[in-house]
């Protein structure tokens, strides 16, 4: 429980290297040095003619501020919630509803923040989604600070979150016409 607000911590998901669950742990514990493997999930939407969404994530967040990501990503409340858990993410960061997600991958990752105490240690499920060009993104500020479609790779000089490449890489082959085997 949080002192300041009374509430109760969220808590992640703690993962084998199968991904099968092996207890909870609350998100700040298991983001700090040395981190503890836990179960993610990165959203990548895009637009059916070959444009992913991305975002720079807010510089309010405590975890990889200003950093290029993904549409979205989160942590389930476990493997069996990821999908909806997924949905409800995508809604309060980008003001969107998806009717589908589609897992096209799995991986793990480890990286530590420059200059800070925070470490990632996620197995992360890929999810998919098709959103209409024209649908109205609402984002949350708290959370991102600008979104953009892009039709390949980005190489655009903004530091990319370490997730990125690798959810890209899985995600590619399942957007229509996303040129997404070009080297960054």
């Amino acid at each position: 429980m949080s002192a300041a607000t009374g509430a109760t911590e969220a808590r992640v998901e703690l993962v084998d290297a199968d991904g099968r669950a092996t207890g909870t742990a609350p998100v700040t514990e298991a983001h700090l040095a040395p981190a503890a493997r836990h179960r993610a999930f990165s959203v990548v939407l895009h637009d059916g003619a070959g444009r992913v969404l991305l975002q720079i994530r807010s510089s309010a967040k405590e975890r990889w501020p200003g950093y290029l990501a993904n549409s979205c990503c989160g942590h389930p409340a476990s493997e069996a919630t990821l999908i909806e858990d997924a949905r409800t993410r995508v809604r309060e960061e980008l003001g969107i509803t998806v009717e589908t997600l589609t897992e096209v991958g799995r991986f793990e990752y480890q990286a530590a923040m420059p200059d800070s105490r925070w470490e990632e240690w996620e197995y992360d499920h890929v999810l998919v989604g098709e959103i209409t060009p024209d649908t109205p993104i609402d984002p949350d500020p708290s959370e991102v600070s600008a979104f953009a479609w892009v039709a390949g790779r980005p190489d655009d000089g903004v530091p990319h979150a370490p997730w990125l490449a690798p959810v890209i890489d899985a995600a590619a082959d399942h957007v229509p016409g996303f040129r997404g085997s070009e080297t960054p």
